[in-house]
Formats: C-alpha cells, structure tokens, sequence
C-alpha cells in the first residue's frame, strides 16, 4: 500500500491564516472545521475598505478527530479558539471562532489529536491568549509538558513542545 504524502507542517485550526507570513505557504496543510466569509467594512470611517475576514482551509476538519494517520508531521501549530460563546458573532468569534461550553474537553481532545498526528521527535507550537481561561488550566489538559514558551504583551503565550518517541 501507498504510504500518504502530506506537507511537513499542519496548522490543526487555521482560521484565517492570520499569523502566517504566507497564507499559501505550501510547505503546510491549512485544516479548520469552518469555511465563511465575514465583512469586516461595516461602511464606517474607523472600517472603510477593511478586507473580509475569510476561513478557507485545504481540508474541513475538526482538530478533535482529525483525518490523518499517526505521526503525519514533523510540526504541529495548534492555535484554537479562546473566546467563549459570547464572542461567536463579533469580529473576534469570526476571526478566531470561539470554544464551547465544554471548552476543556474540546481542548484535551485537540492537544491528544495533534500529539497524535505528530511524528516522534515532532513539535508542536501552541498559542493561546488567556483574556478568559488562564493558561495553566489550559496546560493541565495535556499530560506533555512544553519545553520553552513566551509571553509576548499582555496576554499572548507561545509554548512549545517536542513529542518524545512512546
């Protein structure tokens, strides 16, 4: 049997690609569980000619089951949403999407996806903005632990992981 090709980076929630330098960049495969367009010029000075916030992933896929063998890729970058519910029809829900009420189990079953889908050796890099659930509860939803992170301003930390070989 053919074994399947896949880039060497998968971005598990994508969105609208908003931290890539290249949102094409070819070397990833893009997966999100939504695709939609959301105008973002609401005909107001402060939005006149904003472009639209678009979500337009290479595969629709949920981080919590995605539809890859294990160990698929060499990194990992897992930035899920971190708004709740009430944040679903702003500009933050839309950019970002938003997490349910069961927001902790939705997160466990991501971080066991992506370790999942990661090669031995494989990194993982997580970023999360703590404005509603702080990141230690965030991070004792994974039994791996990161091996270096950064706050970068207020609320915004990067963590990064490396999956070990079982």
């Amino acid at each position: 049997m053919d074994q399947l090709v896949f880039p060497a980076v998968l971005d598990a929630c994508c969105g609208s690609r908003m931290m890539w330098f290249d949102r094409k960049d070819p070397r990833a495969l893009f997966i999100d569980k939504r695709q939609e367009t959301h105008p973002r010029d609401y005909g107001t000075p402060a939005t006149a000619g904003r472009a639209p916030i678009v979500v337009v992933p290479d595969v629709m896929a949920d981080f919590t089951a995605m539809p890859f063998p294990d160990g698929s890729f060499h990194l990992v970058v897992f930035d899920p949403p971190h708004m709740n519910e009430s944040s679903a029809n702003g500009i933050l829900g839309h950019s970002y999407g938003y997490l349910p009420n069961d927001w902790a189990g939705m997160l466990r079953g991501g971080f066991r996806e992506c370790f999942r889908v990661l090669k031995d050796w494989g990194v993982l890099i997580f970023k999360w903005a703590d404005t509603e659930y702080p990141l230690s509860e965030v991070l004792a939803l994974t039994p791996e632990k990161p091996l270096f992170g950064h706050r970068n301003g207020r609320s915004t930390h990067w963590c990064i992981f490396m999956k070990e070989p079982a």
